[in-house]
């Protein structure tokens, strides 16, 4: 078992997380430029089917796996857990090859239905990709629930530089051949990337497995080896809703594309300026998941946890497993959802040019806290093996959201109604996820007496923020004004967003740290320098 606590994994997979986006904006930026219009045009037509792909062959098994290899490390079933590895990699290759196959041999059909003939060849490109990711997710599901996460966040930086290179380099290389070559030559990079992640988790669990088998032999105990229906039936059953849950909101988001401008244009816009609504409240969505990386990465490390102390029946370790988890949670949900709140209008004009995104991300600010627990009340859910749980009630928070977009959107709000059904849709899977927590393994105390010092930091955080950002922009207009810089209003913008951002960080750390909101072990689970910043803090008498 790690040394390390399911914490420490989450930064450890945030972290990554946080590298691997970074990274990203590399091609991100420079594909555009080298593949031009009509090749990021292919590109951009081609991801879609492809993504599509990739969901129905690894569907929800990662997750089934690393649940049912929990359950088998917990009990220290060494042969349970090496026939869950064997066959999950067997489910995951041919789940992965009848992918690839059909995206190979379906190219030209598959192109036809999305009026671009062109698209075949990268269809038929990126093919392979499909039995290695398929293969990657199977050994990332068995680190998972052997919460040994450092092996997956390898995967996800080396994937993400390998893909970021390559398909840099491949675009460069193939684009004066053609613009379908260039991004032909784009997807390859990322069957490169795949395959960069897929040998690094082969060496690390070659290396690692004796090390795993020796730690298992010495508690282990004689289990009858599952027969393979039994455990096929399990994941599953362990799957499959999962898979309905990775549909259900791309569904809905579906669905809002034609919802939302059709209520608009019932007010009186038209065709455009809804559509223009509509990508303004796309712009809001994205900023909102934005900060829930370290909720993903919590959620990835809680489930297996969970699975472990739910099998050896700790009903305690589960309560304080779950406790601890909304806690950090609450702790960085809180301080983005003001951030987003406070200077919405600044962000989305830094990073999108269109400051009016600023009216429903300001809505969908605080979405961001109760998306975050609603992914942390489903790893919970998870590990306790009632996946369908957190999918129902996701389903009626979609319902919900649905309801409210058709009755808001054709009022005033907009396109803010729009958003305001978003965020009850998540704030209602959140809240069913946390009462079905409570009714299994009961209530855990203490949460709601420690709320009082993040809120604290958090609203003490938003005052500095937004005079930070307002005081900075008046006085670089005014500097502009008298002494003729050459800033333009984005330049002025963009600098008094950044550093109200790096003031807010700095402010609701320091608030947080004064009123004791922060905890020696959170500290501690940072990776590579949570000690040494443990031992200055506590020189400084601001940790007990």
């Amino acid at each position: 078992m790690s040394r390390h606590g399911f914490l420490h994994g989450a930064m450890v997979l945030a972290l990554a997380g946080v590298l691997s986006r970074i990274l990203g904006v590399f091609y991100v930026i420079v594909l555009p430029r080298v593949l031009q219009s009509e090749g990021y045009g292919l590109y951009t037509a081609v991801k879609p089917v492809y993504h599509t792909m990739l969901i129905l062959a690894i569907a929800g098994l990662p997750v089934a796996i690393a649940k049912l290899v929990a359950d088998r490390y917990a009990v220290g079933d060494l042969r349970g857990l090496q026939h869950v590895f064997t066959l999950s990699v067997k489910a995951m290759a041919v789940t992965g090859l009848f992918a690839g196959v059909t995206l190979a041999v379906a190219a030209e059909p598959l192109a036809r239905i999305l009026r671009v003939p062109e698209a075949a060849p990268l269809l038929r490109v990126v093919a392979p990709a499909a039995l290695i990711m398929a293969l990657t997710s199977a050994l990332r599901g068995c680190f998972q629930g052997l919460q040994r996460m450092m092996p997956i966040a390898l995967s996800q930086i080396a994937e993400q530089i390998v893909r970021v290179v390559s398909t840099i380099c491949l675009a460069v290389a193939l684009a004066p051949l053609g613009q379908v070559y260039g991004a032909a030559g784009a997807m390859l990079g990322g069957v490169l990337g795949g395959a960069g992640a897929l040998l690094i988790l082969c060496f690390t669990w070659l290396w690692q497995r004796r090390r795993i088998q020796a730690e298992l032999a010495q508690r282990a105990r004689k289990k009858a080896v599952r027969a393979g229906g039994g455990t096929l039936r399990q994941l599953l059953s362990l799957a499959l809703p999962l898979v309905l849950g990775q549909i259900l909101w791309p569904i809905i988001e579906f669905l809002d594309t034609t919802l939302v401008p059709q209520q608009l244009m019932t007010l009186g816009f038209s065709r455009a300026e809804a559509m223009a609504q509509l990508g303004y409240l796309g712009m809001a969505g994205q900023l909102m998941w934005l900060p829930t990386i370290l909720t993903l990465a919590l959620a990835a490390s809680l489930m297996p946890a969970v699975a472990k102390a739910w099998a050896l029946r700790q009903v305690r370790q589960v309560r304080r497993l779950t406790h601890e988890a909304l806690r950090v949670a609450i702790l960085f949900g809180l301080p983005a959802g003001m951030g987003l709140f406070v200077l919405a209008d600044g962000c989305a004009w830094l990073l999108f040019g269109f400051s009016e995104a600023g009216a429903p991300l300001a809505v969908l600010a605080f979405g961001t806290l109760m998306l975050g627990i609603q992914q942390v009340t489903a790893g919970t859910l998870q590990g306790l093996g009632k996946v369908h749980v957190p999918i129902m009630n996701l389903l009626l928070g979609a319902a919900i959201k649905f309801g409210m977009n058709w009755w808001l959107v054709a009022t005033p709000w907009g396109s803010q109604g729009a958003a305001g059904g978003t965020l009850v849709g998540f704030t209602t899977a959140a809240c069913l996820n946390y009462l079905a927590i409570r009714r299994i393994v009961g209530a855990s105390g203490g949460l709601r007496a420690w709320l009082f010092k993040p809120v604290t930091a958090t609203l003490i955080m938003g005052a500095v923020v937004r005079l930070t950002y307002a005081g900075l922009l008046l006085a670089l207009e005014t500097a502009v004004l008298r002494r003729h810089w050459a800033l333009t209003p984005f330049t002025v913008n963009a600098a008094a967003t950044l550093a109200a951002i790096a003031v807010g960080v700095l402010t609701y750390g320091l608030a947080l740290l004064r009123l004791g909101g922060l905890r020696r072990k959170d500290i501690d689970a940072i990776p590579l320098i949570g000690a040494r910043l443990n031992y200055r803090l506590a020189r400084l008498g601001w940790v007990a």
